[in-house]
């Protein structure tokens, strides 16, 4: 019962917050594309992996937000 309410209010604040979501991985893609069209820097490892980490990183920063 307790991981129902858990994941209803991570659905809630993910709600609130979606805009800053979107914005962190336009970002993200932004800053990924001109290190590679300017510089010539492309990432070592999988692309996918990093937008995963970046997914955790958003879920530990909402459930820090709401413990605060």
């Amino acid at each position: 019962m307790r991981s129902c309410f858990f994941i209803l209010l991570l659905m809630r604040v993910s709600d609130i917050l979606e805009h800053y979501w979107i914005i962190g991985f336009i970002l993200l893609t932004t800053g990924t594309c001109i290190a590679w069209l300017v510089y010539g820097l492309m990432s070592v490892g999988n692309r996918g992996i990093i937008y995963l980490f970046v997914v955790f990183f958003n879920i530990l920063a909402i459930v820090s937000y709401k413990k605060s």
